[in-house]
């Protein structure tokens, strides 16, 4: 793509010392536009000698070094974007400094302007979630250019996740992450690649017993009689997010009183919000059980736009709800895992592991998983079949059993 860079005095912004900033002028084909050279004011004598060969003073030397400086960063930044140039990818990149007069681009440069993003726009789950990513592969090399990642790359992370005994499912969610990162780089033109690094690294989980209840579990954990105020509420939500379809705690603490329509509580998972032209709705069945849960813990108001649970209508603002829903789910898993170790199962009770309980329990009861996506909110079954985890060893031995049973 052709461009041109050039400069100019701003006559238009002289201050009461006769001096003014210096603009970068970027003209591309579609579009020219102008860009303040940050931190630069000088007169117009001085502009205009500081491009004179000879005889310059210091001060002029200074100003043609900062000018020449920030041309060969335009002049950078607009060749790595390329034929994807345009005014909002320049600026975005020009003012972030993510682009260097170097070759390469710095991974977590890159990567804190995301999280920065995502946490002003008030989505703080894909905020949080980048950055313990972006923490964990600080960790295994602080400094990291987005054109050495490759193949061998991933999976020398991968083995050293692994030897410091991160589970698979950790090593997936934080290389999703990092795709997710990349691929936006190589639509914005930052990078070009003949062969995707991610192509033949896997990215997803292995299927573990300790992430999911089954049914004999379950009953244990119903049949328990909680001690206390902090177990009984917690062995509560448990089963709300066990029997509401598997919603996922973060989703219960976005639910509103307009979000119960007579027998059914229907919404949209935070998740799926603006990632689809048409939201796909959930909806509950609102059974005695969950009656129950919302009679007890239930906001009592008639505004249709207060949280269903009053902890979240003591909210001031968006990042207080961030800061309350963490206390919930923190204080909550705290018990579960405390009556998880009474019961001696050998692994942890959470609440995020009820939506999993809610598809294998489904599953094993021979429920389609057309149905059981459908319940989930699930618009690939794909999605759905990660949540169902493998069968417990007595059901395969039950069903091996039968093998030579032609009768």
């Amino acid at each position: 793509m052709k461009f041109s860079i050039s400069t100019f005095w701003d006559s238009r912004a002289v201050d009461s010392s006769k001096l003014s900033r210096v603009m970068l002028s970027i003209n591309l084909p579609s579009k020219s536009f102008f860009v303040t050279i940050r931190g630069l004011k000088c007169s117009r004598s001085d502009y205009d000698k500081s491009f004179t060969p000879k005889s310059i003073s210091d001060v002029q030397r200074e100003i043609k070094s900062v000018i020449d400086l920030e041309i060969l960063k335009a002049d950078t930044i607009l060749k790595r974007l390329a034929d994807n140039a345009s005014k909002e990818l320049f600026l975005k990149y020009y003012k972030s400094g993510l682009i260097s007069s170097t070759d390469k681009t710095d991974l977590f440069k890159l990567w804190d302007e995301l999280i920065a993003d995502l946490y002003a726009e008030n989505r703080f789950g894909g905020s949080d979630n980048n950055k313990h990513a972006r923490d964990s592969f600080f960790k295994f090399r602080p400094k990291i250019f987005l054109e050495d990642i490759d193949e061998k790359f991933l999976k020398d992370y991968r083995k050293y996740m692994l030897e410091n005994n991160r589970s698979v499912s950790t090593v997936g969610i934080y290389v999703r992450a990092l795709r997710s990162l990349y691929q936006q780089c190589i639509k914005d033109g930052l990078i070009v690649v003949k062969v995707n690094p991610f192509l033949n690294v896997s990215v997803g989980w292995t299927v573990a017993s300790k992430s999911v209840l089954y049914p004999e579990q379950l009953k244990a954990l119903w049949e328990y009689q909680p001690d206390g105020l902090m177990e009984t509420r917690a062995k509560d939500f448990f089963f709300f997010c066990y029997l509401g379809n598997g919603i996922n705690p973060k989703d219960v603490s976005e639910l509103k009183v307009k979000n119960v329509k007579n027998d059914m509580i229907v919404f949209v998972r935070q998740k799926t919000k603006g990632t689809q032209q048409t939201p796909k709705e959930v909806m509950i069945y609102i059974d005695d059980e969950i009656r129950r849960i919302l009679n007890l813990y239930g906001s009592k108001s008639t505004n249709p736009n207060d949280y269903l649970f009053d902890w979240f209508n003591k909210c001031k603002d968006l990042k207080h709800h961030n800061a309350t829903f963490k206390r919930f789910k923190g204080t909550h898993n705290s018990s579960l895992k405390k009556i998880a170790a009474k019961l001696k199962m050998g692994s942890s009770i959470y609440l995020g592991i009820a939506r999993h309980s809610f598809a294998t329990k489904h599953k094993l009861d021979g429920t389609p998983t057309s149905y059981i996506s459908e319940f989930m909110g699930h618009s690939n079954q794909k999605t759905t079949e990660s949540y169902m985890k493998s069968l417990p060893s007595d059901v395969m031995k039950g069903a091996n059993s039968k093998l030579l049973s032609f009768g």
